[in-house]
């Protein structure tokens, strides 16, 4: 089981101009992963969705047996994300 899946997650900041287009990512628990690419290709945005940060377009955020459903915006700067078990689905 991973202890990190993405799948198809799209994310834009313009409309219209997607800065990830349907990622996939399977991270194992007690591996070492790393994510590579030049200037301006993706990277912060998808560890911004992956810790809940960043909204994204479309796709899904699994950490261990937790999906992440909804996003609570706090503020201007911060969302919070809501999680619910895989089982709740």
């Amino acid at each position: 089981m991973s202890a990190v899946r993405v799948r198809g997650v799209t994310a834009s900041y313009t409309p219209g101009v997607p800065v990830l287009h349907a990622v996939d990512l399977d991270v194992f628990a007690g591996s070492t992963t790393a994510v590579l690419g030049a200037s301006g290709c993706g990277k912060t945005t998808l560890l911004r969705i992956i810790a809940g940060f960043v909204r994204p377009d479309a796709g899904e955020v699994e950490i261990g047996d937790r999906v992440r459903v909804d996003f609570r915006r706090i503020d201007d700067d911060l969302t919070l994300p809501i999680w619910r078990r895989e089982e709740q689905q």
